[in-house]
């Protein structure tokens, strides 16, 4: 459904990365991380990478690099957000300001949808995810 939420595999890639990475509390390399999911080492890259931007992840250069995680209270929202972009919690499947009618046609559910969604995602760190 446009406009509520997307988890792409990119996304799904962050998550579970940054919850191996404090599960395992060393420095992983690309490799170690992609073989363990099954993943393009490419892909994995990139979405480290964009962790990397974010914040979130540190990264090591040379031939004992890798990523590691800043820090052990990160929320999914923020893995979320550096993966998707803001998550909105307006929401209308035809990604309009104002409906064509007099009210939406799911009467606000996906309004009430989408807080509950991003409440969770804010409320929970990525350490809730390994314990």
């Amino acid at each position: 459904m446009a406009g509520i939420f997307q988890i792409s595999e990119a996304t799904s890639l962050a998550f579970h990365s940054t919850a191996l990475m404090l599960r395992k509390g060393e420095i992983l390399s690309v490799k170690e991380i992609a073989d363990e999911f099954h993943a393009s080492e490419a892909h994995l890259s990139k979405v480290l990478q964009r962790l990397v931007k974010a914040d979130i992840v540190h990264s090591v250069r040379g031939p004992k690099g890798g990523f590691f995680l800043k820090r052990e209270d990160i929320t999914l929202l923020e893995i979320y957000e550096a993966m998707e972009g803001p998550l909105t919690v307006k929401a209308c499947l035809m990604g309009r300001k104002a409906c064509l009618f007099k009210k939406c046609l799911f009467d606000g559910l996906l309004d009430v949808a989408a807080q509950k969604f991003k409440d969770y995602m804010d409320n929970h760190n990525i350490s809730d995810l390994i314990n």
